[in-house]
């Protein structure tokens, strides 16, 4: 209850609890009261300096002091809840943002780390039937990888149950049309089979899919997590430095009257004047 009360902005909540601390031999836990604030523990107040009276009777009562410290730790590890553990507990039952960077990423990999969150299989009350999952944000969809020639040989099958309403669309055809298509069927797909239609469309309506880099700021506002990459982003020619070019170990010794800057081939073709061919 007074956690409840610091995270609704009342100042000054002092609560007493155990802490690890190392200031007394032999006592690895002490109650200490602490200061809770909005983000759960705010200040450690700690304990006064003690004088040699003080530490003369805490060594006579240090036996007991440990069974009483000792039965606490077991009471609270049975049946107790310490204020970390309460804010975990309240993430876990909460709707949580996560975002993912789709750039050189291939959508069937994807799909399967995004599904897993928006089902809420990183939960430990996760069950089938269960809503528990999180809100995903998915973004640079336009820019995702697939492996050798699927973006042709790779077809999806649509029909919408009219005559000759059947048709097999290759993939680079639809990203053309819509480049946050792909990445959404994908995660619909991996979010279950015919058996979990219920769960697929409640679920799926928790994806937020972008084109571009481009995401709203009421939607970035919620965000506390970003997600890894499932696949290593390749660096490009491009963004190499001169020096790295320079220092990059050469497998063949080229002659000296090689081109090999293209660009400078162009140039020198394009000044090239054809009229003094004759």
């Amino acid at each position: 209850m007074q956690l409840l009360d610091a995270m609704s902005g009342k100042s000054g909540v002092i609560e007493c609890t155990f802490v690890q601390s190392d200031i007394i031999p032999g006592i690895p836990y002490l109650s200490t009261p602490v200061l809770l604030g909005r983000n759960g523990l705010e200040k450690n107040l700690g304990l006064p300096a003690m004088n040699n009276f003080e530490k003369n009777m805490l060594n006579t009562a240090l036996p007991e002091l440990k069974k009483n410290i000792e039965k606490g730790i077991k009471m609270t590890s049975k049946g107790g809840i310490s204020s970390f553990k309460r804010v975990q507990q309240w993430l876990t039952f909460a709707r949580q943002w996560h975002i993912i960077n789709a750039e050189w990423q291939d959508p069937i990999l994807l799909a399967g780390k995004v599904a897993h969150y928006l089902r809420g299989m990183n939960k430990p009350i996760f069950h089938h039937e269960s809503d528990c999952g999180d809100h995903v944000i998915v973004y640079n969809c336009r820019h995702i990888a697939m492996w050798a020639f699927d973006w042709k040989r790779l077809d999806y099958y649509f029909d919408n149950r009219y005559l000759r309403g059947k048709s097999n669309i290759p993939a680079y055809e639809i990203h053309q049309v819509d480049p946050c298509r792909i990445v959404f069927m994908e995660v619909y797909r991996a979010l279950g089979g015919p058996h979990d239609l219920g769960t697929k469309r409640r679920n799926i309506e928790r994806l937020h899919v972008f084109a571009d880099k481009d995401v709203p700021s009421h939607l970035l506002k919620n965000v506390c997590n970003h997600l890894e990459q499932v696949m290593r982003v390749p660096k490009r020619y491009d963004d190499y430095t001169e020096e790295e070019r320079r220092n990059f170990p050469k497998i063949v010794q080229l002659p000296d009257d090689y081109c090999v800057d293209d660009e400078a081939n162009e140039m020198e073709t394009e000044s090239f004047d054809s009229s003094s061919i004759r």
